[in-house]
């Protein structure tokens, strides 16, 4: 091609500059269209658009993997490789069963227990457990870390202890409340008076109305299970009357209910006939 020939190419002709995606930019590659073809002109163009698109598509690519999986910094480096952050999770959680007595969870209590690893080696773990005062029937303890290892340094899983309560003869436990029962004889539910009862914590001296009823509930206040959420606090204690009906009596004490029993009916007629 002669001088002049490139003269006249410099002046009709366009250039294109196709750059790569990446940081270290190449020397551009030099497209020569001809000035005068608008259809080649619009073709390259479009082409320039295209690899905008490839570049911006490329970088977000890249902002959002380096992100994920490095943190703080890339693909790449100066190496041009791919590095992987290690993977942590946290460990299994575990679930166990635990017995205790109905004292041992009305006033609290450290209880020893024995774990046996269910992996197939029979590993058994002995732990110390801490149950709290007033714990109920089906709640769990948590041991925090107890549980199974973390993967990639992640911290341990906890175990949980599901809390069985048993019972214990003549008390029932609803919530925070305990309900007894007394027996009183029939004269004291008559007349009134006071009878012993068995507590959590000892027996007191219970105040029967006169004229109490078979099945009537006395309450006794603040006798009941401690509260786990407020040491301050306790549910109350409900003692059901029973009335203790004599089997034998002497003469003089039946003929006595007699005329009790007769005097009770001549009253109602009276009123009845009023």
């Amino acid at each position: 091609m002669t001088s002049m020939d490139l003269q006249h190419l410099r002046k009709d002709s366009v250039r294109v500059d196709l750059t790569r995606a990446d940081s270290n930019r190449a020397e551009p590659d030099l497209a020569l269209v001809p000035a005068d073809s608008a259809a080649t002109a619009l073709a390259m163009e479009a082409i320039r658009n295209t690899i905008l698109k490839v570049e911006t598509i490329w970088e977000i690519f890249l902002e959002t993997y380096s992100n994920m999986f490095h943190g703080q910094g890339g693909f790449g480096g100066s190496t041009g490789g791919f590095h992987q952050q290690s993977y942590r999770m946290k460990g299994e959680d575990l679930h166990a069963d635990v017995n205790v007595s109905f004292d041992d969870a009305a006033f609290g209590c450290e209880k020893l227990i024995h774990l046996t690893s269910q992996d197939g080696t029979g590993k058994r773990t002995s732990l110390q457990v801490h149950v709290p005062a007033g714990i109920d029937d089906g709640q769990s303890i948590r041991l925090k870390g107890k549980g199974m290892p973390g993967v990639g340094g992640g911290e341990a899983g906890d175990l949980f202890l599901k809390v069985h309560v048993g019972a214990r003869p003549g008390f029932e436990r609803k919530g925070m409340d305990v309900y007894t029962s007394a027996e009183i004889p029939f004269t004291t539910a008559v007349f009134g008076g006071e009878t012993r009862v068995q507590t959590l914590n000892g027996s007191v001296i219970c105040k029967i109305p006169a004229g109490c009823q078979c099945g009537s509930k006395i309450r006794l206040k603040g006798k009941g299970i401690i509260s786990m959420k407020n040491p301050s606090v306790h549910g109350d204690l409900y003692v059901e009357v029973k009335i203790q009906v004599p089997k034998y009596l002497n003469p003089e004490a039946s003929q006595k209910l007699k005329e009790y029993e007769a005097s009770v009916n001549h009253g109602a007629y009276e009123r009845k006939a009023g």
